[in-house]
């Protein structure tokens, strides 16, 4: 089971308010049976009320798909989510944990992202002659 891997499908979201998204990890040796899968905003456990709802997919090849839905996004919303996943095997737990930073979009600015050495290298910057 040490090969449990939980990974964003990007680390940066941009949304503007008022809109939805849904921010999403990908996990590989997992299974419906004994995983726990929870979000975190800014530190903070996710309770699954308000604007915010969790789904769970899994998949055949113990293979999983972990959704959290932001509905109506505010200022509030803005900040640093994680996805977190626990298994157990064996009497032992596993767990692993990605990170995605969801960011306002503001006017004139550009989000955009290239690839190191398959790493995913995100960024943003302002065009000129916007305000």
């Amino acid at each position: 089971m040490d090969n449990l891997n939980i990974r964003a499908d990007s680390a940066n979201e941009v949304a503007t308010k008022g809109s939805d998204v849904i921010l999403t990890c990908q996990g590989s040796k997992v299974s419906k049976v004994d995983t726990v899968v929870f979000w975190m905003f800014n530190g903070q456990k996710i309770q699954g009320d308000g604007n915010k709802k969790t789904t769970e997919n899994f998949m055949p090849g113990w293979k999983g798909r972990f959704s959290l839905h932001i509905t109506n996004v505010s200022e509030n919303d803005f900040g640093n989510f994680s996805c977190h996943v626990m298994v157990g095997d064996n009497n032992q737990i596993f767990s692993d944990e990605d990170f995605i930073e969801l960011s306002l979009y503001k006017k004139g600015e550009f989000h955009c992202c290239y690839f190191y050495s398959n790493i995913p290298v995100i960024y943003k910057t302002t065009l000129k002659g916007s305000t």
